[in-house]
């Protein structure tokens, strides 16, 4: 074993007593056992003192008891350090050919189970010079590798030298359906839930400081679910809501028609992109005059509850397609060009208005989506993706890493955060 591993495995040492206590309490009881006896020289009455030359003999004891000491502290810490599974892991590795370019396998570290209720089991492994994108390429395989579990995330640590399989029972859902309830609606203005991790835990985002948000992956992912409940909220919390949807509005049944604005073409979506402007510039004026920094603070200074500045959300579902401007025609270039100009200006500038763009996309290319939109993106998210998809989406390979193949609906923050998103029942809304 190199020295590196050593190293690892004398660190992970560490790690597993503080896991374990019990750990602690036994490496600790040999030393001061061994302490005793080296104090206490009781392994010199095997010699009694009138045998001759006894002092060298009980010399020759001293080393010997101290290399039996020493030899005994090291199987105690390997003992201690070597998880359950470990052999059984590293031969499941060799079968499935997941090795490094010297045909070793990962090396796995610690194995402990998690309190929370879906009886979690996070194995952290060395991964011993196998590239991530390896990992999340081997995702299917490496669960045979397990005792009848599945893996849920794959979660590099420490500069990429560790990484993490949170897994659960093979039969258990790690994200199962969660249908959405106005319960769920944040106390906080401009807070929006975004779903729930497999813990359980609610992931959220506040546009008033995340002000735009990108929405990648793949086909099927579930962009729409996600865009549609983030929508849902805004129109909770009195907010304006336009929706650019280039797919003609079939996916939005007519409870979004009564209470959104929609525009179906890039035509109309120029026109609509210049009356936000105008409105822009209009509360540029509002919030100077009343010498607000920006409109959370000037809707809590003015008394009249009717002039209060809503926040408007402009969505774009598939902008991709808006921006695209690969097209032939010269007209459809230029339009492309113009709407790409506006949306870039609220993309840096409207943070003090209270306009927000949610973009969704399943190509979010560098020639379709400029730098300088996705960079004022605050808040990243995505969904079902390949090593590329996520890379442009999240500037990681997260979304390949984190999310199940198979999973719908499950999404990656550029924060890191992993959630199941919540499931609008579309004949209500």
């Amino acid at each position: 074993m190199s020295n590196n591993k050593l190293f690892i495995r004398f660190i992970n040492l560490f790690s597993e007593c503080s896991i374990h206590k019990w750990k602690s309490i036994i490496l600790l009881l040999y030393i001061v056992t061994a302490l005793c006896l080296w104090s206490t020289k009781i392994y010199h009455r095997i010699i009694p003192n009138t045998f001759p030359f006894a002092s060298y003999l009980y010399t020759l004891l001293d080393i010997f008891y101290l290399y039996l000491a020493i030899v005994g502290l090291i199987i105690a810490m390997v003992s201690l350090e070597s998880p359950r599974e470990r052999k059984s892991l590293e031969i499941g590795c060799k079968n499935i050919k997941f090795l490094n370019a010297k045909g070793e396998p990962p090396l796995l570290l610690t194995r402990y189970k998690t309190a929370s209720k879906n009886n979690s089991i996070i194995y952290t492994f060395y991964i011993n010079y196998i590239n991530l994108t390896l990992w999340a390429d081997a995702w299917e395989s490496l669960n045979t590798t397990l005792n009848n579990r599945k893996i849920v995330s794959i979660n590099p640590e420490e500069k990429n030298t560790l990484v993490s399989l949170v897994t659960i029972p093979y039969n258990e859902e790690p994200y199962p359906k969660i249908t959405w309830d106005d319960s769920f609606l944040s106390n906080k203005e401009s807070v929006f839930v975004l779903g729930e991790t497999h813990l359980r835990n609610l992931v959220t985002i506040d546009i008033s400081k995340e002000v735009h948000v990108l929405i990648g992956g793949s086909t099927g992912s579930g962009k729409s679910i996600l865009l549609k409940g983030l929508l849902y909220q805004a129109l909770m919390q009195n907010m304006t809501v336009y929706i650019v949807d280039m797919k003609g509005g079939l996916d939005y049944p007519s409870f979004w028609h009564k209470h959104c604005t929609f525009t179906y073409n890039a035509k109309d979506a120029l026109v609509l992109l210049e009356n936000i402007r105008r409105i822009y510039e209009e509360r540029t004026n509002i919030l100077r005059e009343s010498e607000c920094p920006n409109i959370d603070i000037y809707n809590t200074r003015v008394t009249n509850p009717t002039d209060k500045l809503p926040h408007i959300i402009i969505a774009c579902d598939e902008v991709a397609q808006l921006l695209d401007k690969s097209s032939s025609s010269k007209e459809e270039k230029e339009l492309a060009i113009s709407i790409e100009h506006h949306i870039s200006f609220f993309a840096q500038t409207s943070r003090a208005h209270g306009i927000h763009l949610i973009c969704a996309t399943q190509r979010p290319s560098v020639d379709v989506i400029s730098g300088s939109i996705k960079n004022n993106m605050d808040c990243r998210i995505c969904g079902k993706a390949d090593h590329v998809l996520s890379k442009i989406v999240l500037d990681n390979i997260d979304a390949s890493l984190k999310i199940p193949k198979d999973s719908q609906g499950v999404f990656v923050t550029n924060k890191g955060d992993i959630f199941k998103a919540y499931m609008l029942d579309t004949d209500t809304y």
